[in-house]
């Protein structure tokens, strides 16, 4: 009887990893996220700490440390460590002040990539600070887990968050796609 009751546990653990890596596969490997929240700064000041991607540890926890790394076809490469101690290189794609800011993950070899765009923009409060993840996810269940379990927008929820504290600010992150 302990037997059976053994195989049939095991089949359905079995059975879950198999549909969690079908759902995986079945997820589109692209997606994207974005969010806003909206400060009451003026938006040369929001821009400056958001441009300032050295500096990123001393008001995001979720960064540990950030290294500057060697340039890569004349754009800046950072190394920003989690609290995991995990490192993830950030590049400077485009930088347009005082409003838009794009970065990419800057290797290959990871289950994902991609990039984020900040806009900074002036609203009659200060400003309002979105980002837009279009990020690609490449193992099938780091996608099902990325999707279903991390989802899409807590990194840059935690940064918009993170953002507003830096000002002494609270206010709604808000998603949009």
């Amino acid at each position: 009887m302990r037997k059976k009751w053994a195989v049939i546990v095991g089949g359905v653990v079995v059975g879950i990893i198999a549909l969690i890596f079908l759902i995986g596969a079945l997820l589109p490997q692209a997606h994207v996220a974005s969010s806003s929240i909206i400060l009451s700064q003026p938006p040369d000041e929001v821009w400056a700490v958001v441009r300032d991607l050295g500096r990123y540890a001393e008001w995001w926890d979720d960064i540990t440390g950030v290294e500057r790394l060697a340039d890569r076809d004349g754009h800046e490469v950072w190394a920003q460590r989690d609290r995991r101690n995990q490192t993830l290189p950030i590049e400077l794609v485009e930088a347009e002040p005082p409003r838009r800011m794009v970065t990419r993950i800057a290797d290959e070899n990871l289950p994902f990539g991609g990039t984020w765009t900040y806009l900074v923009e002036p609203t009659p409060e200060g400003a309002t600070v979105t980002i837009t993840e279009e990020g690609e996810v490449y193992n099938v269940l780091f996608r099902f887990m990325s999707r279903f379990v991390f989802g899409h927008h807590s990194t840059q929820e935690s940064y918009l968050e993170a953002l507003a504290q830096r000002f002494g600010e609270e206010g709604p992150v808000n998603r949009l796609e």
